[in-house]
């Protein structure tokens, strides 16, 4: 078998990070709402999740190359954005005399590029040989970013793409 199976608009990402709800992303003054502030994708990378995702386009893709009957992805579509269920810590305060006060707040917020809602993924393909419409074919294994830290995950069971 030559190749990687080729990715799909319903293949899955392999999704990033690790999700660690006490980390403590900062400290800020009495009355300071989530975020405080933001930091990138790839600091945040080390306390936040972005678990597996399907690779659906936003927007839609229309082609008539088809594999199985799904559409393949290429080089430069643009995936529905990747959001964290995770949460990090803020600490706010002290506030007159009580003590600074733990605040969850969710990554998606406390992430720079998510801006509230979750990170863009465009399809790095890789390939050198294989084009639909005109431009690479992605396979898994191809990145999905920056600033997105996962690659395709998984892809057609019997089309592969070379390199």
């Amino acid at each position: 078998m030559a190749g990687k199976p080729a990715g799909l608009v319903t293949s899955m990402c392999t999704g990033h990070g690790v999700c660690m709800p006490v980390a403590i992303h900062g400290t800020y003054p009495c009355g300071t709402p989530c975020p405080g502030s933001t930091l990138p994708v790839a600091t945040k990378n080390g306390t936040c999740y972005w678990p597996p995702l399907v690779c659906a386009p936003q927007p839609a893709i229309f082609t008539k190359v088809f594999v199985n009957g799904v559409i393949p992805l290429a080089l430069g579509d643009t995936l529905i954005v990747h959001p964290s269920p995770c949460t990090n810590i803020i600490m706010v305060g002290p506030c007159g005399d009580a003590a600074p006060k733990p605040i969850p707040c969710n990554c998606s917020v406390l992430t720079t590029e998510d801006a509230g809602v979750g990170h863009p993924r465009t399809v790095n393909a890789l390939t050198k040989t294989v084009f639909v419409d005109g431009l690479p074919m992605a396979a898994v294994g191809d990145p999905l970013g920056p600033p997105c830290l996962s690659n395709i995950g998984t892809g057609s069971p019997n089309v592969f793409v070379g390199p």
